[in-house]
């Protein structure tokens, strides 16, 4: 088993098995951020964790989805009691907003304008979300 068997790097929003350390540890300097908001003292993050935190459990299934995404609430009364792990970007980002609706009540624009959506993707992409929830 190589050391990076359970390290993955972004292309695009599509994580990627690392081949090589190199690439684990280009992958660990690069810009890991999916969702960054912050309003007064909170502050939630989410963002691509470069190692499965499944931690290859379940990986001999063909359907194994490795866990590289995680967001967290600092601050507030959720202070670092939050936190949901995720599959892929999208869930990521969907889940980003969830947890800005629980530490401040609301999603704020900034959440919304994350994840390299256009203004107007986000808009309807919220809107949508909300219809659903």
């Amino acid at each position: 088993m190589n050391l990076w068997d359970h390290w993955y790097r972004l292309d695009g929003k599509t994580p990627v098995l690392c081949k090589s350390d190199e690439e684990a540890i280009s992958a660990m300097r690069s810009d890991r951020h999916v969702g960054d908001t912050k309003v007064g003292d909170i502050w939630v993050s989410t963002v691509f964790l470069c190692m499965d935190h499944g931690f290859g459990r379940g990986s001999d299934d063909e359907d194994y989805n490795p866990v590289l995404f995680e967001t967290m609430i600092f601050g507030g009364p959720h202070d670092q009691e939050y936190c949901e792990r995720y599959c892929t970007w999208d869930e990521a980002v969907r889940g980003h907003r969830e947890a800005c609706k629980v530490a401040f009540g609301y999603v704020p624009y900034s959440a919304c304008h994350k994840g390299k959506e256009s203004f107007i993707e986000s808009v309807v992409n919220n809107m949508l979300e909300e219809q659903d929830g």
